[in-house]
């Protein structure tokens, strides 16, 4: 996707297995990168879960084993959007990230204390004027994984994303 995205003239900030502080760091420099930008592209591939109707993209080193965890250990996917939003006219956000994922799971059964309800997907969420927001499955579903290296929606979205 990295290099698809640079040859149609996206200047990218790439990562690849990244934990919290990595992710956050990348994230901080996808910031100063959308300064002057009249389009922000946001591509995510990987874990991603939603809890109470928030979704997260959970970073490689994250040990969710109970939900008082997740707001240390994962990265709110508003909180980029909303980034996004303030820098630029147009955001495209493309979410690779729902497949089926152990934290959900491990999350629901230790909600013993506080009323957090774990699922696995990405909850649909609302966009502002000027954002697109892709995502690799419907709402609340898990994607397929596919085989080789990209999933389904990479393929897809590797064939067409240069089409005007």
């Amino acid at each position: 996707i990295a290099e698809k995205l640079r040859s149609i003239g996206y200047e990218v900030i790439e990562g690849n297995d990244l934990g919290k502080r990595e992710l956050e760091h990348s994230i901080g420099e996808f910031s100063d990168a959308l300064e002057g930008a009249g389009v922000g592209l946001f591509y995510y591939a990987g874990h991603g879960l939603q809890v109470d109707g928030r979704n997260y993209i959970v970073p490689v080193d994250a040990r969710l084993d109970m939900p008082v965890k997740l707001q240390l250990e994962a990265v709110p996917i508003d909180e980029v959007l909303d980034i996004m939003e303030q820098q630029t006219k147009v955001s495209l956000v493309f979410l690779d990230a729902c497949r089926n994922n152990p934290f959900a799971s491990s999350l629901s059964r230790t909600a013993t204390t506080r009323s957090a309800t774990a699922l696995a997907g990405l909850a649909q969420f609302d966009s502002t004027r000027g954002s697109f927001i892709a995502f690799s499955t419907a709402p609340g579903a898990v994607a397929m994984d596919g085989s080789g290296r990209n999933s389904p929606f990479a393929k897809a979205l590797l064939r067409h994303i240069a089409e005007p």
